[in-house]
């Protein structure tokens, strides 16, 4: 019987235990920071450690925010294309490109080298750009970028090709250089300026004017631009191949003779004009002699070429009729003062 007892009495204190485990809430054990760790009772069916919504009210520690990153629809406006980069003849480089309807305006970046430093030089809304902030010699390079006027629906465009040119000099100093056609620039008195200086002689062929005085004051003058045409009195008989490169030869010297004097000169080289009924020269023969002197100068980056036949010439070929002076070889006031104007535009830029 006090054996009974004992064990109602055992049981009735673990059931009392019991009772007040599954009435605490929670117990507070101080750690070694400010915080407090919490011990909270699982609920029935989390025994396995799942885990279970946050009570209402409870800030959860897992993020719910889902939302994707917010992307833009903007896009890249097309690039232009660069139509034309030149140098003129005032020291400025000039720049135009195709323009975008959907640009807001355009930028232009400059370097003193294909892969260097660009830089922003400036920002215009046409689509053409002249830069005179240059140094004389200096070659620069160029890309423009079209910017947009709406960056929710387009964004800027890429750079443009490269494009390069170098500053010219303002010339000063210039030289007239060849046979008896081109002493009638002064006899006419067609060109201007104080500083030209003709420096050709009647009857004079290539060869002998390389060996000249005329060669070595030419050189001594050293012009900023040098304007040159000779031939014509080589080229009677009609000559072949041969004689051409004869002819040629001494005309390559002449015109390296005066780069190697000065690198910075511009040579410009004009084509043998045609003829108007001549006895002496036809143009079979000029035609020949102006092909290889083109082929010539075309591998020549500091040479300019200046085709004559082009604008002093009639539909048949000959030299027209308003433009010759008489013999058919020499040319008539208007024949220098058209081909003065067209030198002039020539010279602009390139």
């Amino acid at each position: 019987m006090k054996m009974f007892r004992t064990r109602l009495l055992t049981y009735a204190f673990l059931g009392s235990a019991y009772l007040l485990c599954q009435n605490v809430t929670t117990y507070a054990m101080p750690v070694h920071t400010t915080q407090t760790v919490i011990f909270q009772p699982q609920s029935s069916d989390n025994r396995m450690g799942i885990a279970t919504p946050p009570a209402a009210g409870e800030p959860s520690t897992i993020s719910s925010d889902t939302t994707a990153p917010e992307q833009s629809d903007a896009q890249p406006l097309a690039a232009v294309r660069i139509r034309k980069c030149t140098a003129t003849s005032n020291s400025a480089i000039h720049i135009t490109w195709t323009k975008n309807a959907l640009a807001s305006k355009y930028e232009i970046y400059r370097a003193t080298s294909a892969k260097g430093d660009y830089k922003c030089i400036a920002s215009t809304k046409k689509p053409r750009y002249t830069d005179k902030t240059g140094k004389v010699f200096t070659t620069y390079y160029y890309k423009v970028k079209a910017v947009s006027g709406d960056p929710r629906t387009y964004s800027d465009s890429r750079y443009s090709k490269i494009v390069s040119a170098t500053v010219r000099k303002k010339a000063k100093k210039i030289a007239y250089v060849g046979d008896s056609i081109m002493t009638g620039f002064k006899l006419y008195g067609v060109t201007k300026g104080k500083c030209n200086r003709e420096f050709a002689k009647i009857g004079i062929h290539t060869y002998n004017f390389y060996t000249s005085d005329y060669m070595k004051n030419l050189l001594q003058y050293n012009p900023d631009r040098m304007i040159i045409m000779l031939g014509m009195n080589s080229l009677g008989g009609n000559p072949g191949k041969t004689q051409i490169d004869n002819i040629l030869n001494p005309y390559k010297k002449i015109l390296n003779a005066c780069h190697k004097k000065n690198p910075h000169m511009e040579i410009i080289v004009m084509g043998v004009s045609p003829t108007r009924n001549s006895s002496e020269v036809n143009n079979t023969a000029v035609v020949r002699f102006n092909k290889a002197l083109r082929k010539y100068t075309g591998t020549k980056k500091y040479i300019h070429y200046l085709d004559t036949v082009s604008f002093l010439s009639d539909k048949s070929g000959s030299l027209k009729a308003s433009y010759s002076g008489g013999d058919g070889i020499h040319w008539s006031r208007a024949g220098y003062t058209i081909t003065y104007k067209k030198l002039q535009t020539f010279l602009k830029e390139w």
